[in-house]
């Protein structure tokens, strides 16, 4: 139409020219009034009283938290006016289709249009940026905390006019940061920023796809560039992992080798500890003889949940202790197996020291008792926790599979109850340095599955393997069929181990091919004979059972096993015991 317009001017002065001049050749004025600019717009409608005029546009590979966001701001902006059909679409467009440079669009998250590219490849990490192109208003944000900010500005800075239309100045530009520690965090790369998602308790993750060991590399320096320090870095199984600090924030980097992910999990200083290190534990003292127990729980025989629960303890060459969750607590605090089995294990019963206690996952036959502990000062009167490990995920995914079970209650409990012990929040790959040789590696958390929604609790759960005396121990807690894919993929070979606790106390447990992988000779089973009996037969069990020489099942008192364990080659006599009862 422009175009149009401008011929038919051109065609104007040029009749205009060839009427001037008259036949003596005399020109006469053909002075042309001055063509006078429209006015720039100063500002944008949003919406007339009765439509909306703009469309909230968002990826169409968004996060659930930028679906709900865009959801949320439509709302919002539907609930100021009388207007009528604002809408939530995806920034997909068919192929051989084109779309207008200058349409109405708010524009909300990291999207594939060049604008917002442009806007949001200089974005720190933790900031949040709104700017409009033409008719276009941008929102960019990398996580869902710094969106929510820049929608609440957006929010802000809308007019209502009289006449009930919504109204925004051309001029209207911010940018800021919501999460101070995540300001300094560089991109992983231009072309790769990662999609964001919240993994609780102030951790957020930022997930990259199709990458490899040299861009993960390259991140690593990026970090130090922007003046984070190295913390702790290691491999295993080319799957590379490191910690580093800096700008108020922790930030673990784990690199997935057989799906060439990254992850990179941020969280301020204030909402995690940091694993011990080899040069933090340099002056530990061997003072006795390390071992693993395996504690029975006083279950019953009739089945139900009494019949199941998990307790471990784990003896350092120090003498403290390390606990794996703690079972249920239908018992009361004079008779309580947990307790009992602290005083016999600990050099001094009335001066307990836990060097760590590990928190499987939130279910209440492994965390009941911990709750306990922490609601009565009898029983924690002589009892120094000096951390707590633990990942529990989001209420969202809780939410998604109706059971939240004692996760909540925890994150709140523990802090006032222990107020002098470490809350750090696992992740994959790290190493905990106990002194001594004594060490623990986080093999899978929650961190792995993401960002899938959880499926099942026990999914969540921590799986880690413990060293004591050159022999390991891995803890498998609930481990899923989930958690067994991942694992196996994670590691293969590299999960042998001398010991092993056999997953979800033998009942739907994990899938087989995790224990051809581990080969223990030693089958840690945490239930009673009667469960065995019941399930033994599984396939999972069946592929532990294949390479077990010794068994030991949980039942009632403490199981024992001094470290360095000789094999007793007991598994026989174990089982007839228990088949013949």
């Amino acid at each position: 139409m422009k175009r149009i317009i401008c011929a038919f001017l051109a065609l104007i002065m040029l009749a205009g020219a060839l009427v001037a001049c008259n036949g003596d050749g005399e020109t006469q004025d053909t002075t042309l009034p001055a063509e006078t600019t429209p006015p720039t717009p100063t500002e944008l409608v949003i919406s007339t009283p009765d439509m909306f005029n703009y469309t909230i546009v968002r990826s169409k590979n968004a996060t659930a938290d930028v679906v709900n966001l865009a959801m949320s701001l439509r709302d919002s902006l539907t609930a100021m006016t009388t207007a009528k059909g604002l809408k939530v679409t995806e920034d997909w467009v068919k192929k051989g289709e084109d779309v207008s440079a200058d349409a109405c669009e708010i524009v909300l998250g990291i999207t594939e249009h060049p604008d917002m590219i442009a806007l949001s490849s200089g974005l720190a990490m933790g900031s949040y940026a709104i700017k409009i192109v033409g008719s276009r208003i941008l929102l960019a944000g990398h996580d869902k905390a710094s969106l929510l900010s820049a929608i609440n500005e957006l929010k802000r800075a809308i007019v209502k006019k009289d006449d009930g239309s919504l109204v925004i100045s051309t001029d209207f530009a911010v940018q800021g940061s919501k999460n101070e520690y995540m300001s300094a965090l560089p991109q992983y790369s231009i072309s790769k920023p990662g999609s964001t998602y919240d993994t609780g308790d102030n951790c957020t993750m930022i997930h990259v796809k199709r990458t490899n060991t040299a861009e993960y590399d390259d991140y690593l320096a990026a970090l130090e560039k922007a003046g984070y320090t190295l913390y702790a870095k290691r491999t295993a199984n080319a799957n590379r992992f490191a910690t580093y600090t800096g700008h108020g924030g922790v930030v673990n980097v784990c690199y997935t080798n057989y799906s060439k992910e990254v992850r990179i999990l941020v969280e301020p200083e204030s909402s995690t500890g940091l694993p011990p290190r080899a040069e933090d534990s340099a002056n530990v003292k061997k003072t006795t003889t390390p071992s693993v127990n395996l504690v029975g729980l006083g279950y019953n025989q009739s089945g139900g949940l009494n019949e199941i629960g998990l307790c471990m303890i784990f003896v350092l060459p120090d003498g403290r202790l390390l606990i794996v969750d703690g079972g249920f607590r239908s018992y009361n605090n004079a008779d309580n197996p947990l307790l009992d089995a602290m005083k016999k294990l600990a050099p001094d019963p009335n001066n307990i020291t836990v060097a760590a206690w590990f928190l499987t996952h939130s279910h209440i036959d492994h965390l009941a008792a911990v709750q306990r502990f922490a609601e009565s000062s009898s029983l924690k009167k002589s009892l120094t926790v000096e951390r707590f490990v633990v990942n529990f995920p989001t209420k969202e995914h809780y939410e998604h599979i109706d059971d939240e079970a004692l996760a909540d209650d925890l994150r709140a409990l523990l802090p006032r109850a222990f107020p002098n012990a470490q809350i750090i929040k696992a992740h994959t790959g790290q190493m905990y340095d106990f002194g001594c040789g004594a060490t623990v590696e986080m093999l899978y958390t929650y961190d792995d599955y993401m960002p899938k929604m959880l499926d099942w609790n026990n999914t969540s759960s921590l799986v880690f393997r413990v060293k004591l005396e050159g022999k390991t121990c891995t803890v498998l807690g609930d481990a899923t069929h989930a958690t067994g894919h991942i694992l196996v993929d994670m590691y293969g070979n590299y999960l042998k181990s001398d010991m092993v606790q056999l997953s979800h106390h033998g009942v739907i447990g994990i899938i087989a091919d995790v224990y051809n992988y581990i080969k223990a000779p030693v089958l840690l089973w945490p239930a009673t004979d009667s469960a065995v009996k019941k399930f033994y037969k599984d396939s999972y069990n069946v592929a532990a059972l294949n390479y077990t020489r010794d068994l030991y099942v949980a039942n009632t008192g403490v199981t024992t096993l001094k470290m360095p364990y000789a094999i007793k080659n007991n598994k026989s006599a174990v089982m007839n015991k228990i088949l013949k009862g």
